[in-house]
Formats: C-alpha cells, structure tokens, sequence
C-alpha cells in the first residue's frame, strides 16, 4: 500500500525524455517527508487493525472456549436432570407400593382385631349366660339346704322330744316295757332317716362349694376376657394412631 502511493505521486511529476525531473529539489525534499508520513500512518493503522484482529481472535477463541463449557456443564445437567427424574419416578413407585401395602395391612389389622372383639364379645355373652344360670342354681342349692336345714331342726327336735319321751319311759319301764321297744324302733328309723338328711347335706354341701369355685373360676375368666378386649382395644388404637403419623408424615 505504501509502494502504491509512492508510485502514485511519482508518476505524477512531469519529467523529459531523459528521466530528469525539471522540478526544484525543495519541493523533491517535500514529497519525500509527505510520502514518509503517509507510509508511517498506514503502518499505524495496520498495527491497529491487527491488534484489532488478534483481539477479536482472541474474543472469539474465549467464547468458543465458554461455549464449550457451557454445552459441557447443560450436557452435564440434562445428564443429572435425567437422572433424578428416574430417581424421583422410582421413589414415587416405591412410595406408592408402601403406601398400598400399608393400607392392606391397616386394613387386614383392623379386620383382624374387630373379628377378635366380636368373638370376644360373644364368649362374654355366653359366660354371661352360663354364670347366670349357676348363678340360678346356687341360689336354687340354697334355698333347698335352708329347707333341709329347717327339715333337720325339725327333726332333731322330733328326736328331742322321742329322746324325753324315752327318759320319761325308762323311769316306768316295768309298766311301758312294750312302748318302750316300739320307741327304740322308732328312734333307730330316725337315726336312719337323720343319717341320710345328714349324707344329703353332705352332698349338698360339696355341691355347693363346686358351685362357688365355679362361680370364682367363671369371674376370673371373666375379669380375663375383659381385660384382654380392653388390651386389644388399646392395641387397635395404637395401631391408628400410628397409622395417622405415618400418612402425616409421608404427605409432608
């Protein structure tokens, strides 16, 4: 560039024939210092236009290099984004089958424990019913050993009196010798007849202690029956609670 401006002022100075130029050495002086200057600023502005250059080149490598990162780093998360999609599907699969099997054996529980309380429930009416009834009989074996009772004061004061009445005949056995023995008959057919009422009372009896341990063993199994409904319902209560906790918890 700087040859073409060079030649472009030179071809314009008029010269003869023989290449001598008519101009005067003054001016020669002058186009020199000019074509210098014009030389000198066109190297300036070419070192500026490739500072230039080299600048953008560099800008543009720079950018390429970030652009490159960049792509790396959203390959990178598209790559992880992906990844915890698949983990949060399968966490919510998981959660959804504990979530299902939770609610089976909730219900599986509670199915469990209401039939346990319904035959609980009717093994404490049949108790009920059954303690009634030997209640019943107990009363029933009471009031026959207070008649027997009153049968075997009756009798001992019959006995009391044949007994009176045999003193009464010893002191005139000369003249009720006869009476006497019909007496001793009568009073070894009462010792029969009391030793009977006597074994019988003796049963009586042996039945109505069976009768009260019965009665004891039937309150104990009672007492039992309620307190293992009472330990089931405790249980059964446990378990909604636990229950309500949990669906608490996984909602938050």
């Amino acid at each position: 560039m700087t040859e073409d401006v060079s030649l472009g002022y030179s071809s314009s100075l008029p010269t003869d024939e023989a290449g001598v130029s008519d101009v005067d050495p003054t001016a020669g002086k002058v186009l020199e210092s000019s074509s210098a200057a014009v030389s000198l600023f066109t190297e300036c502005r070419m070192m500026k236009y490739r500072n230039k250059f080299f600048e953008l080149i560099e800008e543009l490598r720079l950018r390429r290099d970030v652009n490159d990162q960049n792509e790396k780093k959203l390959c990178e998360l598209l790559f992880l984004k992906h990844k915890l999609t698949q983990d949060i599907e399968k966490q919510t699969q998981q959660l959804n089958e504990v979530l299902e099997s939770h609610s089976h054996l909730e219900e599986e529980t509670e199915r469990k424990c209401n039939e346990q309380l319904k035959q609980l429930e009717e093994e404490k009416v049949k108790l009920k019913c059954l303690f009634e009834g030997k209640e019943k009989e107990f009363q029933a074996l009471k009031d026959e050993i207070r008649a027997l009772h009153m049968i075997k004061y009756n009798l001992e004061k019959k006995l009391s009196e044949q007994e009176y009445t045999l003193q009464v005949l010893n002191v005139s056995q000369e003249n009720y010798h006869s009476q006497l023995s019909q007496m001793e008959q009568q009073c070894v057919d009462m010792e029969a007849k009391v030793n009977e009422v006597t074994k019988l009372l003796e049963t009586l009896e042996s039945n109505v202690r069976e009768a009260v341990e019965l009665n004891g063993r039937l309150a104990t199994a009672n007492d039992h029956q309620q307190c293992v409904v009472d330990s089931y319902k405790e249980e059964l209560d446990t378990y909604q609670k636990d229950c309500i906790k949990l669906k608490v918890s996984i909602i938050k």
